[in-house]
C-alpha cells in the first residue's frame, strides 16, 4: 500500500523537540547499554565509558537536530489488521535501530497513529498525544475498516536528511502549526517548502514560485490565494494578509475606470504571485516612493518584498518578468 500525505499539520503529531545536551551530559538521559557496562567494572572505567555516550548522544540530537526517522521503518500491510515496519534506524532519546517486523493494530474501524518507542518497541494510539510521557517517535497514521488496514498516511512523519529535519504535511500554503520555540524543522506542504526556527514558518524560496490557483476564496486569505476587486476603488492589503500570502497568489479582478492600485505594507522577505485578471493595468507598489510595479491586463508577475520596495522576477533579477496569463 503506498503511503499518502493527505493530512494536515492540526492532524498529525507535533515534531518532539530536541533533548536538551544539559539533560544528556548530567545523565538524565540514559543513553543505551550504561547498565550492562557498569556491572563488573573497575571502578571509575564505566563512569568514563558512560560519559563517552552521553558525548556521543549530545552530538547526534545536536547534528540532526532532534529525533527523527534516519532511515528506512517503511510501513506497509500484508493483509488484515497487521502492518509491516522495515528495518530501520532512528534517533530518540538514543540511537533506536529495530529489524523488519509485524504489529497487529487491535482497533478497528478507527483513525490510529503509530509510534516507535526508545527500547524499538511499535505501539498504536489513537489519540495525538504523544505517548510513553513524551518520549516516542511518530511513523504513520493508519485507518482501518472492516478488519482491514484501508489507508497508511505519511504527514507528520519526521526525518532526518543530511543533518535537517523534514516532514511532509496537506497545508495548502504555510503550515499552521507551531512545533515550538526549541524545534527546528523544514515542512512541505502543496505550495512549497516552509523552515520553522522556533518563532515562525518562513518560506524557502527558489526560482519557481508553488502558485495554485483555489477558486471561492474572495476577500480574506486562504491557502495562500487572494483575491481582490478593484472596479470601484483602489485596495490597500493589511500585514497579516500579506504574511498569510507568502508564497501563494494575489488576483486583481474587476472592471475598474481606469487603473488602480493595490498598496501593500513593506514585509521584507515575503514573496507572492500578482495575476491580473482586470480590464485594466494594476500598480502593486508599497508606501516607499518610487516603489511600484504596474502589470498589464492579462499578465502576472512573481514578486520578492526588500527593505525599501519590490525587486520582482527570481530573488537575483533585478529586472520584471511579466508572462501572458494563458
Amino acid at each position: 500500500m503506498t503511503p499518502v500525505y493527505n493530512r494536515l499539520s492540526s492532524q498529525v503529531p507535533p515534531p518532539l523537540p530536541a533533548y536538551p545536551p544539559t539533560s544528556i551530559l548530567s545523565g538524565l538521559v540514559t543513553p543505551t547499554g550504561i547498565t550492562q557496562l557498569s556491572q563488573g567494572m573497575t571502578v571509575g572505567v564505566s563512569e568514563a565509558i558512560n560519559g563517552y555516550f552521553r558525548v556521543a548522544l549530545a552530538l547526534g540530537q545536536i547534528g540532526g537536530n532532534g529525533p527523527g526517522i534516519a532511515s528506512g521503518f517503511e510501513i506497509d500491510t500484508p493483509g488484515g489488521m497487521t502492518v509491516s515496519v522495515s528495518a530501520g534506524t532512528a534517533m530518540i532519546d538514543r540511537i533506536v535501530q529495530k529489524a523488519a517486523s509485524t504489529y497487529v493494530i487491535s482497533a478497528d474501524n478507527s483513525t490510529v497513529y503509530l509510534w516507535l518507542y526508545p527500547t524499538a518497541v511499535v505501539a498504536h494510539t489513537t489519540s495525538l498525544t504523544v505517548p510513553n510521557d513524551g518520549d516516542a517517535l511518530f511513523l504513520a497514521t493508519v485507518t482501518t475498516s472492516g478488519g482491514a488496514v484501508t489507508g497508511i498516511d505519511y504527514s507528520g512523519r519526521v526525518e532526518i536528511r543530511d543533518g535537517l529535519r523534514y516532514r511532509r504535511v496537506a497545508d495548502v500554503g504555510r503550515p499552521a502549526d507551531e512545533p515550538g520555540s526549541s524545534v527546528s524543522i523544514v515542512t512541505r506542504t502543496q505550495r512549497g517548502e516552509y523552515l520553522w526556527r522556533g518563532e515562525a514558518h518562513m518560506a524557502i524560496v527558489g526560482d519557481t514560485l508553488y502558485v495554485d490557483r483555489i477558486q471561492g476564496d474572495t476577500g480574506a486569505v486562504s491557502g495562500g490565494y487572494l483575491e481582490v476587486d478593484v472596479s470601484a476603488s483602489d485596495v490597500v492589503l493589511t500585514p497579516s494578509q500579506l504574511a498569510t500570502l507568502g508564497l501563494g497568489t494575489l488576483v486583481v479582478k474587476g472592471a475598474p475606470a481606469s487603473v488602480r492600485t493595490v498598496l501593500v505594507e513593506t514585509l521584507p522577505g515575503n514573496r507572492f504571485q500578482v495575476v491580473n485578471e482586470s480590464t485594466k493595468d494594476a500598480t502593486v507598489r508599497t508606501p516607499a516612493e518610487g516603489s511600484a510595479i504596474t502589470i498589464p491586463a492579462a499578465a502576472s508577475v512573481d514578486v520578492a518584498q526588500t527593505m525599501t520596495g519590490f525587486k520582482s522576477g527570481s530573488p537575483e533579477a533585478s529586472e520584471i518578468f511579466v508572462t501572458d496569463i494563458p
